[in-house]
């Protein structure tokens, strides 16, 4: 009798680890399409010389924060901040190219607009994750994630 029992208990086993390996292999194999997005709030002061480039239409600058870094435009005294956490490898930071319009993720190779953080070439298929930017005006801008 106890043999029995061993026997109908094996195939459940084997079925339950079955079931499990199947189901985490399905979760590794899953693809992480999403850039991640860190909390953050800080004020950048226009005037200070450190944000002189940020200061000029045009322009732009790297700030630490958010997941792993932010990135703020000027798009003419309109100001737009993006998450630098590639959607594909939330470790890589994606960087500005020389043409200051699309930023490059050096992992992937995905390109992404700087207008509004979209893909443009590439693996990734999600916009890069977009901060508040509110610009007072005069002279502070405060990037926040809420």
């Amino acid at each position: 009798m106890l043999q029995k029992e061993k026997l109908e208990k094996i195939p459940l086993r084997v079925i339950m680890i079955t079931a499990l390996f199947c189901s985490l292999s399905f979760i590794q194999c899953k693809r992480v399409d999403e850039a991640p997005m860190g909390a953050t709030d800080f004020r950048i002061d226009l005037r200070d010389a450190r944000n002189l480039n940020l200061a000029t239409s045009g322009g732009w600058e790297y700030y630490t924060g958010g997941y792993n870094g932010v990135v703020v435009f000027n798009q003419g005294w309109n100001f737009v901040a993006f998450e630098r956490a590639c959607p594909i490898n939330h470790n890589c930071k994606v960087e500005v190219t020389s043409s200051f319009s699309i930023l490059t993720c050096p992992c992937c190779n995905s390109q992404f607009i700087n207008t509004d953080g979209s893909p443009i070439q590439g693996e990734a298929r999600s916009s890069l994750r977009q901060y508040i930017a509110r610009y007072d005006g005069v002279r502070f801008i405060r990037i926040t994630s809420f």
